[in-house]
């Protein structure tokens, strides 16, 4: 599938950061990764730690959020240990900054955009961002 126009500038402004922007997702895609929809959510994370992760891992990396749906999410590795997921190893690569999630945003109709959640980055100036240098 191709990159919806409207993330080129999204892309090249806010990644890595917190802007989780959501693809349609490839054919044969693992149901598990779109849960069913035909979209897949896509952030290149701006924390080191992640980032040297996906480095040496030679490619992306699925995860989920660290906390139960609708709690605030775990800001260290003795957090996520005491939130009983059943995880085989927590790497601790010191606190992350906490505070809002990353935005997400979806492709809307006539090549605009759609805000599924407004997070850390304002849809605001991802709106302006969108509509590129002017």
């Amino acid at each position: 599938a191709a990159t919806p126009p409207c993330f080129q500038n999204l892309m090249a402004r806010f990644w890595p950061g917190p802007l989780t922007l959501i693809f349609p997702a490839r054919p044969g895609l693992p149901a598990g990764l779109t849960a069913g929809t035909g979209t897949i959510g896509i952030r290149l994370s701006s924390h080191p730690m992640a980032a040297a992760l996906a480095r040496a891992f030679g490619g992306p990396i699925t995860a989920t959020s660290a906390n139960p749906s609708g709690a605030p999410p775990a800001t260290t590795a003795a957090e996520l240990g005491a939130l009983g997921l059943a995880v085989d190893m927590i790497i601790d690569g010191g606190p992350c900054p906490g505070g809002p999630p990353s935005t997400i945003v979806a492709p809307g109709t006539g090549g605009g955009l759609f805000l599924i959640r407004q997070g850390r980055t304002p849809f605001a100036d991802i709106l302006a961002a969108a509509r590129g240098p002017r």
